[in-house]
C-alpha cells in the first residue's frame, strides 16, 4: 500500500535520529548552553557506535536469514534487500539505542521517542527486509546499549 511504502522509505536513514536531535536541542534551547549539547552530540556518536558493534556482532554470531532468502518467491517492497545477516534489524537497534538516549535528557518526549523507535522498527518489516523478530530484538538489543551508554556517561 501507499502508506506502507511511505513508512518503509521514510525510516530508510538513520538521520532521522540526527535530525531530531538538533530539533530537540533547539526547542529545549540547550543550543543556549554549548557543553550540554555538545554531551548529547557525543552520546549520540557513541550510541551509533556501539549499537551497531553491538548488532554486527549479533548478525554474524548468528547469520539470520532474510525474508527473502526463506522463500525464493517473495519479494520485499525495496529491489534489493541488504547483502548481510537480517538478525537482530540494524535499524531497530539503533532507534533503540536514540530513543533510550534522548528519553532521558528529554523525558517530556519519552512515549514520542519510543514509539518512533517502534516505527523505524516496524519500516524495515514493511519493507520486507526483516522479521519481525529481527526488530524485536533489535530494539532490546538498542535499549540495553543504550542503558550502558547512559549508566557510563549520562547525568
Amino acid at each position: 500500500t501507499f502508506m506502507t511504502g511511505a513508512n518503509a522509505f521514510f525510516f530508510a536513514s538513520e538521520s532521522f535520529w540526527d535530525e531530531l536531535l538538533n530539533k530537540k536541542i533547539f526547542e529545549y534551547n540547550l543550543h543556549l548552553n554549548p557543553p550540554l549539547a555538545a554531551q548529547l552530540y557525543a552520546l549520540t556518536a557513541i550510541g551509533y557506535y556501539d549499537g551497531f558493534t553491538a548488532c554486527w556482532d549479533a548478525k554474524y554470531a548468528y547469520w539470520g536469514t532474510r525474508p527473502d532468502q526463506f522463500d525464493p518467491a517473495f519479494r520485499p517492497f525495496i529491489l534489493i534487500t541488504p547483502p548481510f545477516p537480517g538478525y537482530p534489524s540494524g535499524h531497530a537497534a539503533i532507534s533503540g539505542v536514540m530513543a533510550e538516549l534522548y528519553s532521558e535528557f528529554f523525558p517530556l518526549d519519552k512515549a514520542y521517542f519510543q514509539q518512533k523507535a517502534i516505527d523505524a522498527a516496524e519500516s524495515r518489516f514493511q519493507a520486507g527486509i526483516h522479521f519481525r523478530t529481527d526488530n524485536e530484538v533489535g530494539l532490546e538489543l538498542g535499549r540495553k546499549v543504550g542503558k550502558v551508554i547512559l549508566e557510563k556517561f549520562g547525568n
